[in-house]
């Protein structure tokens, strides 16, 4: 299921627990009365695993192709310490953040991304086609194709040629080659991460986007008792950045030696990778005893990094696509001078044209 059934699911499971109903009854009315045949046969299912002695987690786990394994884990550790009710509102505000996240970074940056891929399919169709074309048109005449043509012709004929290309594809393969033996990673994954993550703008928001789900993991598994060794093995899992992930790992192993998070992320001196502002503010709340409190400040400084790129790059990305956009009119405009200029030059020489 996508994030936005499981919201879903979460929501009537919250109704159901709190409610005090049975279990069984309760998922077996929702079976019918779900919309989605994926959503209806989980409610189904759950309602005969329950009805047979199942707890929710082994009724879950029996469907982990259809809900977030992160979220069956929190549901088991909800009724392993008796705070059901409260994990699963946390789990709720997990998905809704998700949500969150990817409609705030889709819905602003689509239609400056979807401008700047138009402008590129003009400027390639001029390029590839049209100049081709305009310049077979002349030669057909016996006529030199005006200037500006020749000139686009030549770049297009010096540098999109398939050895130019070849040679382009081989530098930057070797480039990339000294920097994967000088950074000293082990893996390919783990450098196409390192480098997805230090690319400027687009890495911090990666970056950003990976540890706000990281802390928010942290925060509900402490409001749900969870002890910080179990929150960092759960919240570990929501990593996919393969360089990022092997800090990550290296957190939850030192938290088994009770050594706070604070002083983990401190050791690394990384600032590219965990701000200062991030280990500042969760040594205060565990100096303080808030260490709840404490996560959600980072997921609050995280949330406005997140929305203050996303903006930097909305107002980047109209200045780029209209040098884009612009670069096209300006070659056609050009061209049609050109040509008319042509045009008329090779009627008035043609024989009985005007310049008999």
């Amino acid at each position: 299921m996508n994030l936005k059934k499981q919201l879903v699911f979460f929501k009537n499971l919250k109704k159901a627990v709190k409610s005090g109903l049975p279990l069984d009854n309760f998922f077996n009315r929702l079976a019918g009365s779900a919309v989605w045949p994926s959503t209806r046969n989980l409610h189904k299912q759950i309602s005969k695993d329950i009805e047979k002695g199942s707890t929710i987690t082994d009724a879950l786990a029996k469907n982990t192709g259809i809900i977030d394994e992160l979220y069956i884990s929190l549901v088991n550790a909800g009724e392993k310490s008796g705070k059901l009710d409260e994990i699963i509102d946390n789990i709720i505000n997990i998905i809704e953040n998700r949500i969150f996240l990817r409609k705030k970074i889709f819905s602003e940056l689509r239609q400056p991304l979807f401008n700047i891929a138009g402008a590129l399919v003009v400027l390639g169709i001029l390029l590839f086609a049209f100049i081709p074309a305009l310049a077979g048109f002349f030669t057909s005449f016996s006529s030199c194709p005006p200037c500006i043509v020749r000139v686009t012709q030549g770049f297009q004929q010096a540098f999109l040629t398939q050895s130019m290309i070849f040679a382009v594809v081989f530098v930057i393969t070797a480039l990339a080659g000294v920097d994967f033996y000088m950074s000293g990673i082990k893996n390919i994954p783990e450098y196409v991460s390192f480098r997805v993550i230090k690319l400027p703008i687009i890495g911090d928001l990666a970056r950003w986007a990976e540890l706000y789900v990281y802390f928010l993991v942290l925060k509900s598994c402490h409001a749900g008792g969870l002890s910080f060794i179990e929150a960092t093995e759960l919240a570990n899992t929501t990593v996919k950045n393969h360089y990022l992930k092997q800090f990550t790992d290296d957190i939850h192993e030192k938290s088994k030696d009770g050594e706070p998070i604070s002083a983990i992320l401190q050791g690394y001196g990384e600032p590219s990778l965990f701000e200062p502002e991030i280990s500042q503010l969760l040594e205060a709340g565990e100096a303080t005893g808030r260490t709840e409190e404490s996560y959600g400040d980072v997921i609050y400084l995280l949330r406005e990094n997140m929305e203050s790129k996303i903006e930097l790059i909305c107002n980047i990305t109209p200045v780029l696509g209209f040098i884009l956009a612009a670069s096209p009119v300006v070659l056609i405009v050009l061209i049609i001078l050109a040509v008319i200029s042509k045009a008329a030059g090779i009627i008035m020489n043609a024989p009985g044209g005007l310049g008999l």
